[in-house]
């Protein structure tokens, strides 16, 4: 199943993802069914992965596909395999072509299960599932990437809220302006808005790295960088 806006890459990772969770003797579910998160735990909707099988004893895996392996595992996913732990019957493992350094590190701190997956459509192991052993400390540093992250989300939904505006009164505010200047004016929010998504992106993805690292160094820049804002 796709959407018509998903990554042509990732239509076809999925469907070589598919091949090799039944060469591996598991039944691949069409339908892709949901599983609920458990009580107490706060994400929205429910888990579903770009694949999902079951084995013999009924079993679910959700197998979400990674087309850039470099990249480390996105904290979403991160949170959601946490929750799994206490999910019944089902299990969570990431699936790339050729995993980095950094997605391997951060699949093993989040306990996800990591498979390659080669040119024969097969799946190597590259990591297991299971709970990762975290420290007090380990504890503490995760909270505080989670306190940077909420400050960056906050920081990038109160900005686009303020772009969207400008957007919204410029009927107003370019009336006797010429077709020109309009123009830029529009451009220039246009653009703003794009310069803050892609910032706010980049420090997610290093927000991402610091599960694997605990490089509180790291953590501080970006705190700095999410208090100023975009340069």
């Amino acid at each position: 199943m796709t959407t018509e806006l998903e990554d042509p890459r990732k239509t076809a990772l999925r469907a070589r993802c598919e091949e090799a969770v039944d060469a591996a003797g598991f039944t691949v579910l069409s339908d892709r069914p949901t599983a609920a998160w458990p009580n107490g735990v706060k994400l929205m909707g429910s888990l579903l992965g770009d694949v999902v099988s079951r084995d013999g004893p009924g079993n679910c895996t959700h197998y979400f596909v990674r087309v850039d392996g470099a990249r480390p595992l996105p904290g979403w996913i991160a949170t959601a395999t946490t929750a799994t732990f206490a999910m019944k019957g089902v299990r969570l493992w990431v699936v790339a072509e050729d995993p980095g350094d950094s997605l391997i590190a951060t699949c093993q701190a989040a306990g996800a299960g990591l498979a390659r997956l080669t040119p024969a459509n097969r799946l190597d192991v590259v990591c297991e599932y299971g709970p990762p052993t975290h420290t007090v400390s380990t504890e503490q540093f995760k909270a505080s990437v989670k306190a940077a992250r909420r400050k960056l989300e906050t920081k990038l939904r109160l900005n686009e809220k303020r772009l969207e505006q400008s957007f919204q009164d410029s009927a107003v505010v370019t009336t006797e302006m010429s077709a020109s200047k309009r123009d830029k004016y529009l451009d220039a929010i246009e653009k703003a808005m794009i310069v803050w998504r892609e910032w706010s992106e980049a420090l997610s993805e290093r927000l991402d790295a610091l599960a694997a690292t605990e490089d509180a160094d790291e953590l501080a820049l970006i705190e700095g960088e999410i208090t100023q804002g975009p340069q």
